[in-house]
């Protein structure tokens, strides 16, 4: 017993030399960070809708078609790119008659999308559609001046921004190394308290203490958690 009361204030005093504060905060910040940018870039259309509702100029029914579609297209953009990267979203549209029965995509204008071979994610064909109407209505005069074609082909821009944002971050996750060091540096920390932190029964232990603590673990059927109560006693 006296050997390993020594070995536990000789671990206790070492305890200090892991930097478990500092990799959790940094841990902690890297994960925050993560999350606050992918809210922020989910990708609202609310903003580019505007653009388009007040640049397209015209009341009559081909120039609301348009604007309904360049919207459209925008949306489908969005939903094309979180299929691959939510499972939930995954599972609404599973495959692209999903997105066609959902009213996302037209059925010719899914044969255009096959008809286009790439080996990789098409997500801009859409985006693309989105530019060649607004081009359109510029040559249409719908659109009053190149200044305002700019500017809705820069809001548009970062709507596809935001939505490469989260693609990114699906793509590269944090770097593997680094949640497994700190996972290991938890559990050292851990294993290590369990040694150091008990009560030694010893009169030369330097962490000898004069309390004791005794856990008792209820179960709560309305709250449906595990609640804790300690009761500390004070040894003679």
């Amino acid at each position: 017993m006296r050997q390993f009361s020594k070995l536990a204030h000789f671990m206790e005093q070492r305890m200090e030399n892991i930097p478990l504060t500092f990799l959790l905060g940094f841990f902690v910040t890297i994960v925050v960070d993560r999350w606050r940018n992918i809210f922020a870039n989910i990708g609202f259309v609310d903003s580019v809708a505007f653009y388009i509702s007040n640049y397209v100029l015209g009341t009559d029914e081909e120039t609301r078609v348009i604007k309904r579609n360049m919207v459209r297209y925008l949306c489908l953009t969005q939903v094309l790119i979180l299929r691959d990267i939510s499972i939930k979203v995954r599972k609404r549209f599973p495959n692209l008659d999903a997105v066609v029965d959902a009213g996302f995509m037209l059925p010719h204008e899914k044969e255009k999308f096959d008809e286009i071979e790439n080996d990789f994610a098409k997500y801009w064909i859409p985006l693309n559609w989105t530019f060649a109407l607004a081009t359109e209505c510029r040559l249409q005069d719908k659109i009053k001046g190149d200044v305002l074609l700019n500017g809705l082909f820069n809001e548009i821009r970062m709507f596809y921004g935001n939505l490469q944002t989260l693609r990114n971050y699906d793509w590269v996750p944090i770097p593997l190394a680094y949640p497994q060091v700190v996972f290991v540096v938890v559990r050292l920390y851990f294993v290590l308290c369990v040694v150091t932190r008990q009560f030694i029964i010893n009169e030369d232990a330097d962490n000898l203490t004069n309390v004791t603590y005794f856990l008792i673990f209820l179960k709560s059927d309305s709250l449906k958690y595990f609640a804790f109560l300690a009761f500390c006693f004070e040894m003679a």
